[in-house]
């Protein structure tokens, strides 16, 4: 793609909302209620899902589930009612009904808190730059999975909750050889900041590894002057240097993972 290009798509999935984040407000304490976020709100959201996957080469045509999207105001009312974890506890005044919608909500959903909106918990998730989560990149892995076509958000006192486990698309539509966040070409420098970590997915249908093996090593070569790096399981800095192979399932079960 060409910058030309890039900035056109931008261009159309930018974010532009400046409204109320409810049009619904939510009970986040007894008696419940999921309330309703504001379609602008949604709407950026997943404008801003499509754009990382239009920049790392996927089918950006992902759209807003309504089942979804109720279902994430009741997960997102939990994570405010309760421990922020994908699995909250049950608060005692909530019922069990209540509850059972919830909890299927954070269980199946990228969650997250202190973004003022879902445009930016979206391009947060796409960096997915924590500590915590440098070992996996799941929130990345689980925005960038191929067969995604629908999502649902949802909002409540701070709390997103974007559901990911779609995997609706046929695999015929989707063909690639692999996944790169950074992708390759011409790349916005606002989606990567020194902190952010690479990582690289294989097409299953193409590729074949043995996920117990070890010795998986990464060379970057920096363009300018030729200078390279290798990469290795002995750099394990979370914080600096790093590289990991990680075959869990987010999405596609495999991702090449360094910094």
């Amino acid at each position: 793609r060409t910058e030309a290009e890039v900035r056109a798509v931008w261009a159309t999935l930018k974010p532009t909302y400046t409204g109320s984040v409810y049009a619904v407000t939510p009970s986040v304490v007894a008696p419940y209620a999921p309330g309703e976020a504001a379609a602008g709100f949604r709407s950026d959201g997943v404008k801003m899902i499509d754009f990382g996957r239009y920049l790392a080469g996927l089918p950006h045509d992902v759209t807003l589930n309504a089942t979804q999207n109720t279902n994430g105001q009741y997960g997102a009312v939990l994570l405010s009612a309760s421990t922020f974890s994908h699995t909250p506890p049950q608060p005692a005044d909530m019922s069990d009904a209540f509850y059972a919608i919830a909890s299927a909500s954070t269980s199946s959903s990228n969650i997250g808190g202190g973004y003022a909106t879902s445009w930016a918990f979206q391009q947060g998730c796409l960096d997915d730059d924590s500590t915590v989560n440098i070992s996996r990149l799941g929130h990345r892995r689980w925005l960038l999975n191929p067969r995604m076509l629908y999502t649902g958000i949802g909002y409540a006192e701070g709390y997103h909750t974007t559901y990911v486990f779609d995997q609706s698309r046929p695999s015929a539509e989707v063909g690639y050889d692999f996944i790169a966040w950074p992708s390759a070409g011409v790349f916005p420098v606002e989606f990567a900041s020194r902190y952010t970590p690479w990582s690289i997915t294989l097409d299953p249908a193409k590729y074949d590894w043995d996920a117990t093996r070890t010795g998986h090593t990464v060379t970057l070569t920096r363009v300018s002057d030729g200078k390279t790096w290798t990469l290795d399981a002995a750099d394990t800095n979370t914080s600096g240097e790093y590289f990991t192979a990680d075959f869990g399932y987010y999405g596609v079960p495999n991702a090449f993972i360094f910094r």
